[in-house]
């Protein structure tokens, strides 16, 4: 039985107990009382599965496997280290398995696979699979319970990704997404490896790479740079934070979430003093992050409304530049404050009201 809402980190299988182990919302390890364990790599921003490590705590000889995945990024085979099959399976459109086959090659089996869909974990008690922040039914092609969302999901909340898992994928078990990638929109997630139009390596950008000790969250594909930038702020506050709470608190549809609704997420949350403002100065803006205290702000970029998060104003190389920590593609620079002007849209999120 699954124990907590952030992801599931302990379950009873026969006499083991087995014990999950994430990073945010992705599976990343799991190991048994029996001293069994095993890996999970994924390719970069994204839940398609690379390979699989697996071990004993009581031997040295540690495997490593490579997933074989679909167009979805699903897997449908596992293949050793001399490049054999070891595992291969097929899926109906809806996910459900309908023929797997385990083979043995001379110097390694290979352990079980539980990823199936982007996001998901076969759960073997119940046949369902795990999707983060609901479960889905494989037999059926829906989840069990409605989406968190609402209707801001689609209008039938218990559909996968709108009814056509074809095309489309739902890492998170909230919204649907493009199948070329994933990571956590006040708009639309990043376009591959393009960058947006305030970062560095953009032709039309000034800005300077930094460094920093600060959170930086990557949103991938998802439309939630609002949330991750919540999630930012609240671990530069000290506070913890339930990213998938903050998706659902926050109202994010497939065009992203509202400045307000982000205020209101961080404080159901813990940030009780987080407050939104409609209009904000580059002055007030200086001021509400001199302590140390980072806003969310909303940019006016190429792709759309884009949320960051401004750790203060300063000067680098002689100029006045503004301290950016962007979700798209997890990045943080300097930004010349004329530039940032150009783009920034005026509304702030601050957790400390200037004087």
């Amino acid at each position: 039985m699954r124990l907590t809402l952030a992801g599931p980190t302990l379950k009873r299988c026969s006499n083991l107990f087995q014990t999950n182990l994430w990073q945010g919302s992705k599976l990343i390890a799991e190991t048994d009382n029996d001293k069994h364990w095993q890996s999970y790599l994924y390719e970069l921003d994204s839940y398609r599965p690379l390979a699989l490590v697996h071990g004993n705590a009581q031997q040295d000889n540690i495997k490593l496997y490579w997933y074989q995945n679909d167009h979805l990024g699903t897997p449908i085979a596992l293949t050793g280290s001399l490049g054999d099959t070891l595992y291969e399976c097929q899926y109906n459109a809806y996910g459900q398995i309908i023929n797997e086959t385990y083979h043995q090659d001379d110097t390694q089996a290979c352990p079980d696979n539980p990823l199936r869909f982007q996001g998901q974990y076969y759960d073997e008690e119940t046949g369902l699979h795990y999707n983060l922040n609901r479960y889905y039914d494989p037999f059926t092609g829906r989840y069990i319970t409605q989406d968190p969302l609402g209707i801001q999901g689609g209008l039938n909340s218990y559909q996968y990704a709108n009814g056509d898992p074809i095309n489309w994928i739902d890492p998170l078990g909230l919204i649907k997404v493009e199948n070329n990638g994933f990571g956590g929109g006040v708009g639309k997630g990043t376009n591959g490896n393009k960058v947006g139009n305030l970062e560095p390596g953009n032709p039309a950008s000034t800005s300077i790479s930094r460094d920093g000790d600060r959170l930086v969250l990557n949103q991938g594909q998802l439309p939630t740079c609002g949330p991750n930038s919540c999630a930012m702020v609240m671990d530069t506050a000290g506070l913890k934070y339930d990213l998938g709470k903050l998706v659902t608190d926050a109202k994010v549809t497939t065009n992203g979430a509202r400045m307000n609704d982000l205020a209101t997420a961080m404080r159901n949350q813990g940030l009780s003093d987080a407050k939104f403002t409609a209009k904000i100065s580059i002055e007030d803006l200086a001021l509400a992050t001199s302590k140390g205290n980072p806003v969310i702000v909303a940019m006016k970029l190429d792709r759309g409304g884009h949320a960051v998060v401004v750790d203060g104003i300063t000067v680098r190389n002689g100029q006045q530049v503004v301290a950016i920590r962007d979700p798209a593609l997890g990045r943080q620079y300097f930004t010349p404050l004329n530039e940032f002007k150009e783009k920034f849209m005026g509304q702030a999120i601050i957790t400390n009201s200037p004087k």
